[in-house]
């Protein structure tokens, strides 16, 4: 699934990954093109021992209004939902259920 994602970078540093959608979730990567991966690594140890259900993604246009979000730029990355807990999405019994 998609999910956004909030990067930014400080002079020095890596860039920073937020994920809004998922609080208190965060990574961080050296370089552009490991984003994505280090996004997927920080989703899966941020669930690995939580019960709840993992929420469905939002769109970038709900979060750039907070002041929490200036100075960087928003992607989109792919989210191995199923990966992370197999069978854990509250998504899934909405979707057995419009079959």
């Amino acid at each position: 699934m998609l999910y956004p994602i909030y990067v930014h970078k400080e002079p020095g540093s890596a860039y920073g990954i937020i994920f809004p959608d998922f609080p208190g979730c965060f990574s961080a990567a050296d370089r552009i093109r490991d984003i994505a991966a280090n996004a997927q690594e920080a989703a899966e140890a941020h669930f690995l021992n939580d019960a709840d259900s993992i929420p469905r993604p939002s769109s970038p246009e709900h979060w750039t209004a907070s002041a929490n979000y200036e100075n960087g730029f928003w992607m989109m990355v792919d989210i191995d939902v199923a990966g992370i807990r197999h069978g854990s999405l509250g998504l899934d019994n909405a979707a057995s259920s419009n079959r």
